[in-house]
């Protein structure tokens, strides 16, 4: 996933379904009120965090459709400590940040041990923070049948190199020693899974990233044509980081048209590389237009509010995470343009689905703009492509029946089978 949010101070214990709500679990329990999944990620309950949506459908999903009792571990107050922290002590709140990431990784540690009579517990830890897989080993030390799942949804923290400060190098160690120790690691793509296997000498599993179609559908606004005198926008939603999500080089495409009448770029989205382009953007411009972002349950009429969605993601990020913001194009019936390595998972679904343009950084996105407006009859039957796809590879229900499989794999086969 390319998103990532700050969470808080106390932890939640978030159960789903067949979960008898229980607070602290010990081993006094009876064994029909302790989890078969214990979920871990500690930002869950932050909105705009689309790891921790992931984190709860999976949850819901294996709870609802495959009858497992699953357990969310995450930090409960929003308002974290660093985040109460004034913005101008900026070396305080990273040590308030630190905090809250310590004391969570002491409580991860804490809850398992009271599940140390479970066995066959499955456990999924999900990137952050730094470290999260050592409260999990050293629980397995009391209960040795513990399956862990290392989730990487995002590699930069493994990204360190000479160049970087001490502190990365020494965070991409442990990461990359914690995600050795796991029993099995599930990642998102297969240029993802191709770097860890890079770094880690190890199986990986590829499990893609998905959306809800529950929760998103397809809307009726490019079937109805494209009057003459509508200009057709391509959005882009969500975040966008500097040397990450790259939004310059389209921009200055789109401003080559001298008439805005035939295409506008929309940004509806928040991050320093949106700060950075509306800054050299000239104000009141009619063909880059820029929106405050949504709330969350305004999303999906959002998503309906644009002829095609762009996807950007620079060509040395590929590999480190998968822009969720495609499938969700996908799920609303949008075509997409991706900017970007052809190489990426996004880039070969859309390019599998036929929903949509790749376009290779450096190359000419001003002759993908023109074909793009001489065919928006296309986009109509390119956003229906997409959305088949997605129902029938990117949806919820069919990944949330590929984890299912891959979870009574890893029952059946024993904890450990990877090491």
């Amino acid at each position: 996933m390319d998103e990532e949010a700050s969470g808080g101070k106390k932890m939640r214990s978030k159960a789903h379904a067949k979960v008898e709500d229980t607070g602290k679990q010990n081993s006094s329990i009876p064994r029909s009120g302790q989890p078969d999944v214990v979920l871990i990620y500690p930002y869950v309950q932050h909105e705009r965090d689309a790891v921790g949506v992931c984190v709860e459908q999976l949850a819901s999903y294996l709870a609802q459709e495959d009858a497992l009792r699953t357990h969310i571990l995450c930090i409960d107050d929003t308002a974290a400590a660093a985040s109460r922290a004034p913005t101008s002590r900026r070396k305080a709140r990273r040590i308030l940040r630190a905090y809250d990431q310590l004391a969570f990784l002491v409580r991860v540690y804490l809850y398992l041990r009271t599940l140390r009579t479970v066995r066959d517990l499955i456990v999924i830890t999900v990137d952050a923070p730094t470290g999260i897989g050592i409260p999990v080993q050293f629980a397995k030390w009391k209960n040795p049948t513990i399956s862990h799942i290392a989730w990487v949804m995002d590699l930069y923290r493994l990204r360190a190199n000479s160049r970087s400060s001490f502190l990365s190098r020494i965070r991409a160690i442990i990461e990359a020693q914690t995600l050795k120790n796991s029993d099995h690691i599930v990642t998102l793509g297969e240029c993802m899974r191709t770097n860890l296997v890079a770094i880690l000498d190890r199986d990986i599993v590829v499990l893609p990233i998905w959306q809800d179609e529950t929760w998103l559908q397809p809307s009726s606004r490019i079937d109805t044509g494209y009057p003459n005198f509508r200009p057709i926008d391509l959005v882009y939603s969500g975040s966008a980081r500097i040397g990450v999500h790259p939004l310059g080089e389209i921009a200055d495409a789109v401003l080559r048209y001298k008439s805005p009448e035939r295409i506008r770029l929309v940004i509806r989205g928040r991050g320093d590389e949106v700060d950075h382009l509306r800054a050299r953007i000239p104000q009141g411009s009619k063909a880059v237009i820029f929106e405050q972002p949504v709330a969350h349950s305004d999303a999906p009429a959002a998503l309906a509010r644009a002829d095609i969605h762009l996807v950007s993601l620079a060509a040395d990020a590929t590999g480190t995470c998968v822009p969720s913001k495609a499938y969700a194009s996908m799920a609303v019936g949008r075509p997409l343009l991706y900017v970007g390595d052809s190489r990426g998972q996004a880039a070969r679904d859309i390019s599998s689905a036929r929903c949509g343009y790749v376009v290779e950084p450096g190359s000419n996105i001003s002759e993908k703009l023109d074909i793009i407006l001489k065919s928006t009859n296309e986009l109509s039957q390119a956003g229906m492509r997409g959305h088949s796809f997605f129902l029938e590879n990117r949806s919820l229900s069919a990944m949330g029946q590929r984890w299912t499989h891959f979870l009574r794999e890893v029952k059946a086969s024993g904890y450990g089978f990877d090491n």
